[in-house]
């Protein structure tokens, strides 16, 4: 699957309100949570539950090796969902990313030209 492009100031908590939108999404149906999945993916159109509920066993069962035979959706399953998309392992390794590059310490920043990301060495110098 191709991964999707980070924003240029991605936050933690806008993904972390998008995976409890799909769990929203995915458990009732819920209106409000599938309109913002509509508008974060920039959907043509708003699925319908149907289509969500399958769409997201669908893609669990790819990153799980085969179909995913549960029908419970929790919170770590569109969190590994979310990573996945941008090409992540896992969740944790994802919001540790997000952290960093938005940690004005880290040597981790968002460039302006593909591939997005670069490591900048902050030498010190020592007199």
């Amino acid at each position: 699957m191709d991964s999707r492009e980070l924003p240029a100031q991605p936050s933690l908590k806008q993904y972390e309100d998008l995976a409890n939108d799909f769990v929203a999404a995915y458990t009732s149906g819920d209106s409000e949570a599938l309109r913002r999945i509509k508008d974060q993916y920039q959907l043509p159109r708003r699925l319908t539950w149907d289509e969500v509920r399958a769409k997201m066993q669908e893609r669990l069962g790819l990153l799980r090796g085969g179909e995913s035979q549960s029908s419970d959706f929790e919170l770590a399953d569109a969190q590994e969902l979310i990573a996945d998309s941008h090409g992540f392992e896992n969740w944790q390794t994802f919001s540790e990313y997000i952290e960093a590059i938005n940690d004005r310490s880290s040597p981790i920043r968002i460039s302006a030209y593909p591939p997005r990301h670069e490591v900048g060495m902050q030498a010190e110098v020592a007199l």
